[in-house]
C-alpha cells in the first residue's frame, strides 16, 4: 500500500475489490490515512454469502460499479492467489485503474502499527520471523510469551486490550482442556542438527505465489518444504514437491493442504514423527523439546501459546 502513488489517482473514488478480512483491514487503513470520502464501497463477484454491508459501505457485485469505471480506481484486496483472475475480470469490465494488496503486506502495516501502540503501554511486540502475520509478544525479560495473527475484523483498540490481558494459558484451556507446552516437557538443550531424519520429519506446505520468500528463507533442517498443487503448474525443481507419482495435486484446489498430507502418506521417508505445517505457521522447537515428545502425555502440545480469532470472539463476550 505504501508503494502506490495516491497523488497519481487525485480525484478518483476507491473501490476496495473483496469482502473479507484483508478487505476490511484495506479500508480501515485507507480511512487512517484520511480517504474515507474518497471510499466508494466494497465490490464482489457474486453477492451470495456475502455481507451487503462493511465498515458502513455498500458491498455489491463488481458489474453494478462498471458504469463507474474510467472514475474509479480498484485496489483488490485479497489471497494473492486471486489477484490474476480479479485483474482479467477488471479489464473485462473496463476498468483501467488497478492496484492490489494482499494478506502479508497489509499484516506488516498494521503489525507496525501494533508494535508502536504496544510499546506506549510497556510490552515488547516483534513480528514473527519467516511470518510477517504474526506477532512475538514478549517478556521483560525478552521471552516470547505468546504470538498472535495482526489481522482481526476487530478494531485497534479492542485487540490491544485483549493482548494487554496476556492470558493465552487460559484460553487455550477453556477451549482444549488440558495444556502441556513441550517447552515444560524438555530437560535439557540438544541441538536439533543432530537429530537424524528419521525421527523427526515437518513437512511445510507452501503454493507457487510463495516460492520466493520459501527459497529466502532458513528453516530447521527437520522442516521440508513441500509445494503443493504443483501438478499443472510447471512445478519447482528447487523443493520436492505433491506432483511425484501417486498423487491427487491437481485436487488442491478443492482440497488445500491436504493434497499434501496425501503425499506425506504415500510418498514420505518413514520417520518415527512425521507432520505438516503451513509455510506461515511452522512449529518452534529445540531439540529438548522433539526429545521430550515420548517422555509424558497430553491431551494436546504446543511450544508457544498463539491467541486465535475464536478465543478473542470467546474473551470479548
Amino acid at each position: 500500500m505504501r508503494r502506490i502513488d495516491w497523488d497519481r489517482y487525485a480525484g478518483k473514488r476507491i473501490l476496495i475489490y473483496g469482502a473479507h478480512l484483508v478487505a476490511v483491514e484495506c479500508c480501515r487503513y485507507l480511512v487512517s490515512l484520511g480517504m474515507k470520502r474518497r471510499l466508494l464501497g466494497f465490490a464482489v463477484t457474486w453477492q451470495k454469502d456475502n455481507p451487503s454491508l462493511l465498515e458502513e459501505l455498500p458491498v455489491r457485485e463488481i458489474q453494478e460499479y462498471a458504469g463507474q469505471a474510467q472514475e474509479t480506481l480498484v485496489v483488490i484486496a485479497m489471497s494473492l492467489k486471486f489477484h490474476s483472475a480479479v485483474r482479467e475480470r477488471l479489464s473485462g469490465l473496463g476498468f483501467a485503474h488497478v492496484e492490489a494488496v494482499g494478506l502479508e503486506e497489509l499484516s506488516q502495516l498494521k503489525g507496525q502499527a501494533l508494535i508502536g501502540a504496544m510499546a506506549d503501554d510497556g510490552l515488547e511486540l516483534r513480528e514473527s520471523a519467516n511470518d510477517p502475520t504474526w506477532l512475538d509478544v514478549y517478556s521483560r525479560e525478552g521471552v516470547v510469551q505468546f504470538k498472535f495473527p495482526t489481522l482481526f475484523y476487530l478494531g485497534m483498540e479492542k485487540l490491544k486490550e485483549l493482548v494487554l490481558l496476556e492470558a493465552p494459558r487460559t484460553l487455550y484451556q477453556r477451549q482444549l482442556g488440558h495444556l502441556l507446552p513441550l517447552c515444560d516437557l524438555q530437560e535439557e538443550e540438544e541441538s536439533p542438527e543432530d537429530l537424524p531424519d528419521r525421527d523427526f520429519q515437518i513437512y511445510m506446505a507452501y503454493g507457487l505465489p510463495q516460492s520466493a520468500l520459501v527459497k529466502k528463507s532458513c528453516y530447521s533442517p527437520w522442516i521440508k518444504p513441500l509445494l503443493v498443487g504443483a501438478r499443472g503448474q510447471g512445478g519447482d525443481s528447487f523443493f520436492r514437491d505433491d506432483a511425484y507419482e501417486r498423487n491427487i495435486s491437481c485436487l488442491n484446489p478443492l482440497l488445500a493442504e491436504m493434497t499434501g498430507v496425501h503425499w506425506i502418506w504415500k510418498m514420505a521417508h518413514a520417520s518415527l514423527y512425521k507432520g505438516l505445517c503451513h509455510y506461515r505457521r511452522h512449529f518452534l522447537l529445540s531439540g529438548g523439546d522433539i526429545a521430550a515428545l515420548g517422555k509424558d502425555e497430553a491431551n494436546f502440545s504446543d511450544r508457544r501459546g498463539r491467541l486465535y480469532w475464536l478465543s478473542f470472539m470467546q474473551e470479548a463476550g
